[in-house]
């Protein structure tokens, strides 16, 4: 904490006496000296960052008494490189499913509003996951979605959005770099993969409400070819290792900032001057709530998530200090886990100490480099270097409290 308090001090120096320079170094460079903590994990990251795949984004929340809120950002390696997003791709299908309910608010439909699913895709798990439901309404299943990351919950909001509605919408609000490809499921015909929809809804005294039928996305979601999308530097095939990068420009997409700064325009939506979300009050709060329960506070589910630790889906905390803060510290958080790649987009915050700020990181948690190898080093490698960036974020921001 002391090395922190230090590097504060010559930090503020330097970012004051530096603003002739690039934005690009002085954000490189403030990150790199907040992190250059002699960790052998973090520091072999930050050194090969295309090797590891690795982003990092930090913004800071500035609040300055009669004034607006402002944010000071900082990112390191930013769209160098790809990730697979995995279960990334669940938080803005959640907000994009939360304007549709919005917009049946006329028909008396709402988060509670209970409803029937047989969906018109060839996945009849998620038909059974909502028959099987203790409380088939929205608001029990993006609590699911959220907090344990659910892939029925998933591929129920795919049919529920549309693929089209969906990718139409997020680059309406600005967010070209988040494209939704398909449901997770696997042995989905491409045709069957376009099809949502199914859905019947029921007041409470069980009369039908609304009735959405089967339809299809038609238009094409190509990702824009300013991005990578690709990854490794090997890939499995028919069970040997071949040299060369992975193509993932088939599946889900997201790009790091843009779902950073999507977390961001939820927590602070008159910050932005653009299309605000059309959603309710009720709505907004059911999301952030969700996303800062821990499996403990999910109630009502088909399986008991009691016994699992609060630092389950929480990367940029160690363990420890979950268990120790005494509720003080909540994250705010959306992950993503799978192919070898570990992302995370969170809202920090610790009310002891008066503090918050947005980071998100992606990294491949393979030192070999191989994608789809099924030994992913996500617990002794990926899981670390997150947890050591949040401590080492959340440091920073108790030194620069000091300093007020």
């Amino acid at each position: 904490m002391i090395r922190i308090i230090f590097l504060v001090v010559s930090i503020y120096f330097f970012v004051n006496i530096s603003v002739a320079q690039s934005i690009r170094m002085i954000d490189d460079s403030l990150l790199l000296a907040i992190l250059k903590q002699e960790d052998p994990q973090l520091d072999e990251v930050i050194s090969n960052p295309d090797k590891y795949e690795f982003q990092l984004i930090y913004t800071r929340v500035i609040r300055d008494s009669g004034k607006p809120v402002r944010f000071d950002e900082r990112s390191f390696h930013l769209d160098k490189a790809y990730f697979y997003p995995a279960s990334l791709i669940k938080f803005p299908l959640s907000i994009i499913a939360l304007e549709k309910l919005n917009r049946l608010a006329d028909k008396n439909i709402g988060l509670e509003t209970k409803f029937k699913l047989n969906t018109c895709s060839c996945d009849p798990a998620t038909n059974s996951y909502v028959r099987k439901s203790k409380i088939p309404n929205f608001q029990q299943f993006i609590r699911e979605l959220m907090i344990m990351s659910n892939n029925d919950a998933y591929n129920l909001l795919v049919d529920f959005v549309g693929k089209d509605e969906f990718n139409s919408r997020i680059q309406k609000l600005g967010y070209d770099g988040i494209i939704l490809k398909r449901r997770f499921v696997s042995g989905c015909s491409e045709s069957l993969n376009q099809l949502h929809g199914g859905f019947e809804f029921y007041s409470v005294e069980d009369s039908v409400l609304l009735n959405l039928p089967c339809d299809s996305s038609y238009e094409a979601s190509d990702i824009p070819s300013k991005y990578i999308t690709s990854a490794g530097q090997y890939k499995i095939e028919n069970k040997k290792r071949i040299p060369g990068n992975k193509d993932f420009s088939y599946t889900n997409f997201v790009r790091l900032a843009d779902a950073h700064h999507l977390l961001i325009r939820l927590f602070y939506p008159t910050a932005f001057k653009t299309d605000s979300f059309r959603f309710s009050e009720d709505a907004r709060m059911t999301l952030i709530k969700a996303m800062g329960d821990f499996p403990r506070e999910l109630l009502n589910a088909q399986t008991d998530y009691q016994k699992i630790p609060d630092y389950y889906y929480k990367f940029f905390l160690e363990p420890k200090n979950m268990l120790s803060n005494q509720g003080n510290i909540r994250i705010y958080n959306k992950v993503g886990l799978a192919s070898g790649f570990v992302s995370d987009i969170s809202y920090f915050t610790d009310k002891t100490n008066n503090i918050e700020f947005f980071v998100s990181a992606a990294i491949f948690a393979r030192k070999e480099g191989i994608i789809n190898s099924g030994n992913n080093q996500y617990v002794d490698f990926g899981f670390p270097v997150l947890r050591k960036i949040g401590t080492l974020l959340h440091q920073y921001e108790m030194a620069l409290k000091c300093m007020e």
